[in-house]
């Protein structure tokens, strides 16, 4: 006597195809997660490691620089005037602040070539703090903010001058700086100075504070 084969029913079908749905869905919401996780860690890599390689610039540049001769640029945004710029003799150092909507001091080299944080270096680097066209031939203009990163405020140069016998011994130069990513969403205030928005519109944002501190006495080291 032959036995009928039983299948399976169509309600089986459907709580077998439903459980596997939901387990696909677990699975792509983990992977999208840890995608998330991963690129904030490498965005937040970048901005660090660009501000140390920048800081680490300006304070060897500002020990070189003889004392006195350290002066800054401004430029005005709005109705909001920023500093933009710190010039040490031979070398100066230029940068574009964004805003939120990423709006910017909007400075260019002499030819046109957008600035982002720049060195510059050569004959005409005392003139850029004075407002003067900002060369970029060879040898010239380095740029050392790359990689979709930007400036954002605060930023700051504080002098503190010291004087011996009469006269201006050594300055101490602190200068602060602060580095995110571009992204129209990712701060938190229209002066663009708290911080990274949590949640889905921050989760590739970072921004951080650098500030560097040195002595202009016009030596090497």
């Amino acid at each position: 006597m032959n036995k009928q084969s039983r299948g399976f029913t169509i309600i089986e079908l459907s709580l077998a195809m439903t459980m596997l749905s939901i387990l696909l869905f677990i699975l792509i919401l983990a992977g999208m997660q840890i995608i998330a996780v991963y690129n904030k860690g490498v965005t937040l890599k970048r901005v660090n490691q660009s501000g140390e390689t920048i800081g680490a610039e300006l304070q060897a540049s500002l020990r070189r620089a003889q004392p006195g001769s350290i002066s800054i640029r401004k430029n005005t945004l709005g109705t909001n005037e920023f500093i933009t710029g710190i010039c040490t003799g031979k070398t100066s150092y230029v940068w574009n602040v964004y805003e939120i909507g990423n709006t910017s001091t909007n400075i260019t080299t002499a030819s046109g070539k957008a600035i982002y944080f720049a060195k510059v270096s050569g004959s005409s680097a005392g003139n850029v703090c004075a407002g003067g066209a900002i060369p970029d031939g060879a040898g010239e203009f380095k740029e050392l903010l790359g990689d979709e990163l930007v400036v954002r405020q605060p930023t700051s140069v504080e002098f503190n001058n010291e004087t011996g016998a009469g006269s201006l011994v050594h300055s101490l130069i602190s200068v602060t700086f602060t580095l995110s990513n571009l992204e129209n969403t990712s701060l938190t205030d229209e002066s663009g100075r708290l911080g990274c928005k949590g949640g889905k519109e921050g989760e590739f944002c970072a921004l951080n504070t650098f500030t560097i501190t040195a002595y202009a006495k016009g030596v090497s080291g």
